[in-house]
């Protein structure tokens, strides 16, 4: 799992690092198809534990085999609503092929509690899982989605 959540830290908004792989033809260190907590259904649901909700839609949509596309993604606290200094990190894999995409997306903030994540692509069809990671000074919590690629 440190190669994975390395990788993820990556894309994590604040740390300095935004991608420095897009265009690169070999893998990004991704994919040990590890990790930990329940794969969700949908493009909503709570993080591990519990702290926040995340929500989730891709541009374009539906999401298009070998072809860069971008998520919006909201984060919202117990409360509803923005959690103070969050940063977000976005990684997907394929689990059953034990790798991850051969890009490394750029997270920026939008506004507070809501990012965009440009860059993803998804290069095989099939179940991908794409995990999202909460950071803030109290917490680092993840949600991770199931996404059925491309058709």
């Amino acid at each position: 799992m440190g190669t994975r959540l390395g990788a993820v830290a990556a894309a994590v908004v604040g740390l300095g690092c935004h991608g420095g792989h897009r265009g690169d033809s070999g893998q990004t260190g991704h994919g040990d198809g590890g990790g930990a907590g329940e794969v969700l259904d949908g493009r909503a649901g709570p993080t591990d534990g519990g702290s926040f909700t995340v929500s989730w839609a891709p541009s374009p949509d539906p999401i298009a085999l070998s072809e860069e596309f971008d998520l919006a993604i909201t984060v919202a606290d117990a409360g509803g609503g923005p959690p103070a200094g969050a940063r977000l990190g976005v990684d997907a894999t394929m689990p059953a092929h034990g790798h991850g995409m051969p890009v490394l997306p750029t997270v920026s903030e939008q506004a507070p509690g809501q990012f965009l994540a440009e860059g993803l692509l998804f290069q095989m069809a099939g179940g991908w899982v794409l995990e999202l990671v909460v950071e803030t000074d109290t917490a680092i919590e993840r949600a991770s989605f199931a996404v059925d690629c491309c058709g």
